[in-house]
């Protein structure tokens, strides 16, 4: 979970770098990182089929892929575009309000109740992510961009929730291939739509190169991560590992970028992180949950 934090958060950046540095549009964009994507992780998923020997179920992976809808699907597609409003400091702070919302999904879908603990937790952690995001000007956001960023972010807790059924019976690379096919057929519908609308701006082949590299950290490396963690955790367990998002995020975001962060801006980034470790401390379901969750 570490490591699909850390992969998470360089993606949002370098998509940022990509959107600021050519001419594409945002779905263009991540409809180029899905293609990538979904061809490298079919590829490692055959070759580990062939090696294994093991039989592939591409007709339960195709149904329990419509997961993929959700995130990258709606939830990228939302963020894509959040993201060359705003600045990927903000955007990737703004990411961290996944792992309070996860809870209240999961009272919703699951009917496991949040305790008042966790309640508050939400409640901290929002006042923090509102702070960093009336601050991000200091490093290029705006109030739109940061309220496409958070609906996003809802279509992702949903995601988590939903693949926390799935992630057990599945092998994690292809689960992850699948799930971004259906993404894919959404986002090449939606970017098709605007493109004929809008017309069409072809990139350059560097550019195309590029935008491709970044599909692998944005899409490849941390959805395989995460399903594979949640054959091994819940995800309620899971969940607090996301908080090392805006950590990094906002590290790379200076380091790469170049993006000015405000002293308000870091004192939301302290709010959000504190709350989410302080709601993680002593919240690791009891021995047994974790089977019942995954059969729920």
């Amino acid at each position: 979970m570490v490591g699909c934090a850390a992969a998470w958060a360089l993606g949002t950046v370098l998509s940022k770098g990509v959107l600021d540095r050519t001419a594409m549009r945002p779905l263009d964009v991540l409809t180029v990182q899905l293609v990538a994507s979904v061809v490298a992780l079919g590829t490692v998923a055959t070759l580990a089929a062939v090696r294994s020997r093991a039989p592939v179920r591409v007709g339960a992976l195709l149904r329990d892929g419509w997961t993929g809808l959700l995130e990258p699907g709606l939830a990228f597609v939302l963020t894509m575009v959040g993201l060359a409003l705003t600045s990927a400091a903000s955007a990737t702070v703004l990411t961290s309000l996944e792992p309070v919302l996860i809870p209240l999904v999961a009272w919703a879908v699951l009917r496991s109740r949040p305790t008042a603990r966790q309640l508050v937790v939400v409640a901290t952690a929002a006042v923090g992510a509102v702070v960093v995001a009336w601050s991000g000007g200091s490093g290029g956001g705006s109030a739109g961009g940061d309220v496409l960023v958070v609906l996003g972010v809802g279509a992702a807790a949903l995601y988590a929730v939903a693949s926390s059924r799935h992630a057990a019976h599945h092998p994690p690379v292809a689960l992850a291939a699948a799930q971004q096919v259906w993404a894919l057929a959404l986002t090449a519908a939606v970017a098709g739509v605007v493109a004929i609308s809008t017309g069409t701006t072809w990139p350059t082949q560097g550019h195309l190169v590029a935008v491709a590299a970044t599909g692998l950290c944005t899409l490849s490396i941390p959805f395989s991560l995460y399903l594979l963690a949640l054959r091994h955790m819940d995800v309620a367990e899971a969940a607090p590992y996301l908080c090392l998002i805006p950590v990094f995020g906002v590290t790379s975001s200076a380091v790469l970028l170049g993006e000015a962060v405000g002293a308000v801006q870091v004192l939301g980034v302290a709010v959000v992180i504190a709350a989410l470790l302080v709601g993680g401390v002593g919240s690791r379901p009891r021995a047994g949950t974790r089977n019942r969750t995954v059969a729920a």
